[in-house]
């Protein structure tokens, strides 16, 4: 739900942003806005507290966000949900060490890319939504402009996990392995 917000959020401001500069004939250079949001946006989540990995040197972590960067997460065992937002970055998530209980995982990618590698025996649902950018689930659909569904689980059985997927402008790689 979150996400949902973040990318309506992005997009208003954008939206505005644009029609200021044909409105009043600003001459405003698309990259220097977009950076500036980065920056911002780096901003507010560094005061808000939210663990951030960026400039990395790839190494395991935690971090709830990717900026610049490129990363290797787990998913934790335990947790009900967990948001993996990964920007200009690059990252690979990891789902072994998850229980297959009900839990929720938002993986949101802007701008880079993301590869979901999901274990065999896993029961998953994976909800992929793309603006711009490419989803591309374990049954070899893809999703370049609007969403795609996926899931594996048995027959009568509703629990496992749920995955939402959303990429804007960057790509995701949903794998079983």
């Amino acid at each position: 739900m979150k996400s949902r917000y973040s990318i309506a959020l992005i997009l208003i401001l954008l939206g505005t942003l644009f029609l200021l500069n044909n409105i009043f004939g600003l001459n405003l250079s698309v990259f220097k806005i977009l950076l500036a949001i980065g920056f911002l946006s780096l901003g507010i989540i560094i005061i808000s507290g939210r663990k951030v990995s960026g400039f990395g040197d790839g190494t395991l972590d935690e971090a709830e966000l990717v900026m610049f960067g490129t990363a290797k997460s787990y998913a934790r065992a335990g947790s009900k949900q967990e948001t993996f937002t990964t920007i200009f970055g690059e990252r690979t998530i990891l789902l072994e060490r998850i229980d297959t209980a009900e839990k929720q995982l938002f993986v949101n990618t802007y701008f880079g890319e993301c590869t979901l590698l999901i274990p065999k025996s896993m029961p998953v649902t994976i909800n992929g939504k793309a603006i711009f950018g490419e989803v591309s689930l374990p049954d070899g659909k893809e999703v370049n402009f609007g969403d795609q569904s996926f899931n594996n689980l048995a027959d009568g059985n509703s629990k496992g996990v749920i995955i939402q997927v959303i990429a804007v402008f960057g790509e995701v790689k949903c794998r079983i392995i």
